[in-house]
């Protein structure tokens, strides 16, 4: 995908579930719940999850990268999830999330949309991505179904906010989250800490990693957001960013990647923001922020759905 050489720029890759572009088609989500009728056994969960780790195996990782955050761990961020799921071709995806209510998970919007609820597996309380030698000591959850923002657009990845719904309640320790009149945590500079399972490098055939990473970024503010890279892709109010700029490589670069999408943006123990997505082949174009939800503007409308 092209860029546009200075204003609205386009990003190339959503922060998500596989490893390419691919997944910024411009299909809008549907725009009401989609629920399961019935809910999967054990073993067609496990299906679902080897399936998408036996597509994409786990190759070496580099100790220190989310890219350029270091190794957390689930008794630190007992909110973490994982979540693995199929389009109706039986294609698979997998994204993270965070525990918002028993049986609520939190995540974005571009990680459900033509997804399959009866396709999607929740795993928590593990630290290494569940794989097909199995969930190291994590735990299985069925979805019921799925709540995508009735104003998701796809190919803006605007309102990218989503909630699933498990069929049983996980012993999870939920995060909470900001509300609508929190102005403090999006102050530029605040410190705040994304988490994910995504790519440890920009290279083209990095992989997800096998464990939990977190990566500390400043707040950034909206002019800078929109002038010092985004242009008119970068919609304030709905979006927020946060980092440095990308160097154009690895070394000296801290950003989410692909397969962190859907994971936390955290500010003093509270989800301010949602991993959205990303600019550039391998998430470090030159110049470049990561870009999260603005949770407080969605506080209101998500209340209902992790209620």
């Amino acid at each position: 995908m092209q860029f546009k050489k200075f204003m609205g720029r386009r990003p190339a890759a959503v922060a998500g579930a596989v490893f390419s572009a691919a997944l910024l088609a411009a299909v809008s989500a549907p725009a009401n719940a989609a629920t399961a009728s019935g809910e999967m056994t054990d073993a067609e969960m496990l299906s679902v999850v080897k399936a998408y780790s036996a597509a994409n195996p786990t190759g070496p990782e580099k100790d220190t990268l989310i890219i350029g955050g270091a190794q957390a761990s689930i008794k630190q961020y007992p909110y973490m999830a994982q979540i693995f799921t199929q389009d109706y071709q039986g294609r698979g995806y997998f994204c993270s999330g965070s525990v918002v209510g028993p049986k609520k998970i939190l995540t974005a919007a571009h990680c459900l949309a033509n997804r399959n609820p009866k396709k999607t597996v929740v795993v928590t309380g593990a630290t290494h991505r569940a794989d097909q030698n199995g969930l190291y000591g994590g735990k299985m959850y069925a979805a019921s179904k799925h709540w995508i923002h009735g104003a998701y657009n796809a190919s803006k990845i605007d309102n990218d906010i989503a909630v699933v719904t498990l069929s049983k309640a996980t012993a999870a320790k939920p995060i909470k989250t900001t509300w609508s009149g929190d102005t403090a945590s999006y102050k530029p500079g605040t410190k705040s800490t994304a988490l994910g399972w995504g790519r440890t490098s920009g290279a083209a055939n990095a992989s997800l990693s096998p464990n939990l990473k977190k990566v500390d970024l400043p707040i950034q503010s909206d002019w800078t957001c929109k002038n010092k890279f985004w242009g008119s892709t970068y919609i304030k109010g709905h979006m927020v960013c946060a980092g440095k700029p990308a160097t154009g490589r690895d070394a000296g670069t801290n950003t989410i990647c692909n397969g962190d999408s859907g994971g936390p943006l955290v500010v003093n123990g509270r989800v301010v923001g949602i991993n959205s997505f990303v600019s550039g082949r391998g998430c470090t174009d030159k110049g470049s922020y990561p870009v999260f939800v603005k949770y407080s503007w969605y506080s209101k409308t998500v209340a209902p759905q992790i209620r």
